[in-house]
């Protein structure tokens, strides 16, 4: 009698989470629960409290993300990243405090999200979250967001095969690298350029450093060098944008390889800014008006699983972009999305 229960909770959440779904696809512009409930043709409450009861079910539980991603897994690497989701009229929300918004360049009100997620250039799934509170918030349980990355790093199950980790400048510290070697996982990650190195002899930071100086030709180049006792290597690379003019970075990793490949491999960090880009501005991060943490902690996981569908759906359709694909589902019947939506469930559930 206990087990018929319990299955069929799950098939309600599951029905839940589907339709859920479906709404925040469907929902033109803001993706709050009334406007959810609108273009459901359901009422608010109904969504709320089924979204309250949600947190005790699996469905959204790190394993079932993992084990999606475990048969290809090995075609890619894990990358990390930070993004401040905004919450600027919202002062009673549990767990918001004043955080720096790097894309703005000032401090505002919000919850900073760390996201692990896998990625091979064409396609990133969001696997694993932390939320970074600071001292004010967090008191006594303060920890650092290198601190809560390592935490999440070490949640991924070692039957997970993947080419290794990427990150930007704000994890490439030493605790963080020395945490990496120690563990043996390959890293690429970005270098500042005013991290002083010792190579051939030569110790000066890396834009001064004569063995760093690229050629008339060259876009590229590696050297190794020892840094606070780790042997490392530092790769300089010379970028174009699209206005034609020219930047100098400095990547730093763990492992040897060509600068070419260093350069391939930073450049798929980009999947993981896309993913935080189109969660706030098109699936509804920065939406949820909820001041019960909890919930927000739901929609953030909601919102993995609709990603990881959108991105099932880009390869299915071989899509240039998720933007794309959400025009091109917006114009779906509801009926007709909930039928790909169903699919995609089982293919997502067919490994756990």
């Amino acid at each position: 009698m206990l087990h018929s229960i319990i299955d069929n909770s799950k098939k309600f959440y599951t029905n839940f989470i589907l339709n859920f779904a479906c709404g925040v696809i469907l929902t033109p512009q803001r993706k709050t629960v009334p406007s959810i409930a609108k273009v459901l043709n359901v009422t608010d409450s109904s969504i709320y409290r089924t979204l309250k009861k949600q947190m005790p079910y699996v469905s959204f539980s790190p394993h079932h993300f993992f084990d999606y991603i475990k048969p290809f897994s090995q075609d890619g690497f894990f990358v990390i990243d930070d993004s401040v989701v905004t919450k600027q009229f919202s002062k009673s929300i549990a767990g918001t405090s004043e955080v720096f918004d790097t894309i703005t360049n000032r401090s505002c009100l919000g919850l900073s999200l760390i996201t692990v997620a896998w990625t091979n250039g064409s396609e990133t799934i969001p696997l694993v979250y932390a939320l970074w509170y600071n001292k004010d918030v967090a008191k006594d349980e303060y920890k650092t967001k290198i601190a809560l990355a390592q935490e999440l790093i070490l949640s991924i199950p070692s039957s997970i095969a993947a080419h290794g980790l990427i990150f930007d400048g704000l994890y490439a510290t030493k605790e963080m690298m020395e945490f990496l070697v120690q563990k043996n996982i390959r890293f690429v990650a970005r270098a500042a350029t005013n991290r002083v190195v010792q190579s051939s002899g030569c110790k000066l930071s890396l834009k001064e450093h004569p063995a760093l100086k690229l050629r008339r030709n060259e876009h590229s180049r590696t050297i190794k060098a020892e840094w606070h006792g780790l042997m490392l290597y530092y790769t300089v690379e010379k970028r174009k944008d699209k206005k034609g003019e020219t930047s100098i970075v400095f990547l730093v990793s763990n492992f040897p390889d060509s600068s070419k490949e260093y350069v391939r491999i930073y450049k798929l960090r980009w999947g993981i800014e896309m993913f935080h880009r189109t969660a706030k501005q098109s699936l509804g991060l920065k939406d949820c008006q909820s001041i019960n943490l909890d919930m927000q902690k739901v929609r953030i996981c909601n919102l993995f699983y609709i990603y990881a569908f959108l991105q099932y759906q880009k390869k299915l359709r071989k899509a240039s972009s998720v933007e794309s694909v959400m025009r091109s589902l917006q114009m779906l019947k509801s009926e007709e999305l909930m039928i790909a939506l169903v699919a995609f469930n089982q293919i997502f559930h067919e490994n756990n």
